[in-house]
């Protein structure tokens, strides 16, 4: 599965990384693609984006950036479990 949207250039291209994942969350990062969209296609029930892609290297701001939003989501998750056992306790 494909996760970021780092190093944005004027040409619309970005970088994004290739992960091993699991239930979707990413674990370990496999490849690097700088990524530019193609043509898109849209209806009324489906949408469908193009992408031509090309490996590049390795992208340590991206699996930060990766690393980072997941701990964030960990913290926000914990702190809001903690808040509906503390108020149902009380």
């Amino acid at each position: 599965m494909y996760y970021g949207r780092r190093d944005l250039a004027a040409d619309s291209s970005f970088i994004t990384t290739l992960w091993i994942t699991a239930a979707h969350v990413p674990l370990i990062p496999l490849r690097f693609y700088r990524v530019w969209p193609g043509r898109s296609e849209s209806s009324l029930f489906y949408r469908s984006q193009e992408y031509r892609a090309l490996p590049v290297g390795l992208c340590g701001r991206q699996i930060v950036n990766v690393y980072g939003v997941l701990a964030a989501a960990v913290v926000f998750i914990t702190l809001v479990v903690r808040l509906i056992d503390w108020w149902i306790s009380s």
